[in-house]
């Protein structure tokens, strides 16, 4: 179906005539994971859902953009994405298992994107609106583990590694919704503002509990038309 949008959108630019702008984009997201598996996993998918919490990530990339006249447009970009979860309150033991604090663990997956978006636009006055669906081949790069400890003494600690245990698929697949408003602030320039949100066809590893990565934020744009 979202293959079906794209053609058509992409059938509509003989329709009329073209015009190319560039855009450098940035902006926060909310990033979580949809865990499936068999019953055999349940608990296991269960108790992490119980645990486990949204994080704070953000995207940056610039994007080339053909526009027609007919209000169709279509946009090809890279994107540097960083998905974030977290684990919330963790007990840390000392040396002989008594309880000497807390821990905030943070899961950091690192993704170059290549999104290919139809856009669908109304212009009202000076101001354009759209809708953005798209699809976007991914690249695995790393996942960082950061841990946050608050002893009970005052004392508190930030622990960084990167995990190379892990046999993490390199290769993904995402699927893209947007929507925005374009904003004129000069001749050839215009700021657009545009939440949206992504996700992963592909599981993030080979695992019996297949991890879905998804994210929902909000892009600011800064286009430069030519």
């Amino acid at each position: 179906m979202l293959w079906c949008v794209l053609l058509m959108g992409i059938s509509g630019i003989t329709q009329g005539q073209s015009s190319f702008a560039l855009s450098l984009d940035i902006g926060p997201s909310y990033s979580y994971r949809v865990l499936k598996g068999d019953e055999s996993v349940q608990r296991i998918i269960d108790l992490r859902n119980e645990s486990e919490d949204y994080g704070l990530g953000f995207t940056a990339g610039i994007a080339g953009h053909y526009k027609f006249k007919n209000g169709t447009q279509i946009e090809l970009g890279i994107q540097y994405i960083r998905y974030v979860t977290r684990t919330n309150d963790l007990p840390v033991l000392g040396e002989f298992n008594e309880f000497i604090g807390t821990a905030d663990l943070l899961y950091q997956s690192h993704f170059i994107e290549i999104p290919l978006r139809t856009r669908y636009v109304i212009h009202f006055m000076r101001y354009s609106v759209y809708i953005s669906p798209g699809i976007a081949p991914s690249l695995f790069l790393n996942q960082f583990s950061k841990g946050i400890i608050e002893y009970d003494n005052g004392d508190s600690e930030v622990k960084r590694s990167e995990n190379t245990i892990t046999d993490f698929n390199d290769f993904g697949l995402v699927g893209l919704f947007g929507f925005g408003i374009e904003i004129p602030i000069g001749e050839k320039m215009r700021m657009a503002i545009e939440p949206g949100a992504r996700y992963h066809f592909f599981e993030l590893n080979d695992f019996s509990v297949k991890e879905h990565l998804y994210s929902f934020g909000c892009q600011f744009r800064l286009i430069k038309q030519f």
